[in-house]
């Protein structure tokens, strides 16, 4: 709470969130050191410019008087035409901003949560996270004038570049059906490996962990679950189900088989058709 007490034009506060079931699985270990970058580079980046973009849902304080002013467009959020069901930290934050306010991180503060520890549940919570990150596009981007230059372009280069990025896997695949040369395939994987170990050794340098040495198969799973992901929840935003709760469960890893075998299929295609 110091932050807000100590100045009247923040509205609200997050803290930095670890993961509490980390030693529980491969996934749960590469999840807790994407929460690191995500909070104390991402987010604090966000912060040193007084608009963060997502306060996050397990650990905020906000200013009440604000909360008082937005929670009934928080309540009556639609999209499509259906109630928001998901996503309400992200647009709560996008609503306290609007209203002039700044937001910050507060890394000082430290709270645990239990993230999935299987591909399975990972799948749904990536879904629901990515349709909400898109869905609020839609409002910050007309909004620009309320939030800070550097994040505003941190918002749009996020999903353009994870767009983008199938295209270029499309190029480098086309170069592989010219040529033959799987050295071509193999320099695209080390350049990616390259730039996930960038992260990691902030990551070390700042925390003395040696569990960053991992981040860069963090990489990997970015390319092979989440970027799938990305065009699955662009294609299904209308789709408000949760996707892990009983009712309107989704079935998640055989329609998500599906999506890899879009997304990737579309990449040897379009290599083919460059090619």
């Amino acid at each position: 709470v110091a932050p807000i007490i100590a100045d009247p034009r923040i509205g609200a506060v997050t803290g930095d969130v670890g993961v509490e079931n980390w030693q529980n699985s491969w996934l749960t270990r590469l999840i807790s050191l994407r929460y690191w970058i995500s909070f104390h580079i991402e987010r604090g980046a966000q912060s040193y410019t007084g608009s963060m973009m997502c306060s996050s849902g397990p650990f905020t304080v906000y200013r009440t008087e604000v909360l008082n002013r937005v929670r009934g467009k928080l309540i009556s959020q639609q999209f499509l035409g259906k109630p928001c069901t998901y996503g309400e930290d992200r647009h709560l934050t996008w609503l306290v901003i609007q209203e002039g306010y700044m937001t910050r991180i507060q890394e000082g503060a430290n709270a645990r949560t239990l993230v999935p520890e299987t591909i399975a549940e990972y799948v749904p919570q990536q879904t629901r996270w990515t349709k909400s990150f898109i869905r609020e596009l839609f409002w910050v981007i007309p909004g620009f004038r309320h939030v800070s230059l550097y994040s505003l372009l941190d918002t749009i280069y996020q999903p353009l570049i994870s767009f983008c990025f199938m295209f270029a896997l499309s190029n480098v695949m086309s170069m592989v059906f010219e040529s033959w040369n799987p050295i071509i395939l193999l320099g695209e994987i080390i350049i990616l490996v390259f730039m996930a170990s960038l992260r990691g050794l902030y990551g070390l340098l700042r925390t003395r962990w040696a569990g960053f040495v991992r981040f860069p198969l963090y990489g990997l799973l970015h390319v092979g679950i989440i970027l799938p992901l990305r065009w699955k929840a662009l294609f299904t935003l209308k789709d408000n189900r949760w996707g892990t709760r009983q009712l309107g469960k989704i079935e998640t890893l055989g329609t998500f088989r599906l999506w890899l075998g879009f997304y990737f299929g579309s990449v040897l295609l379009l290599g083919g058709l460059f090619a």
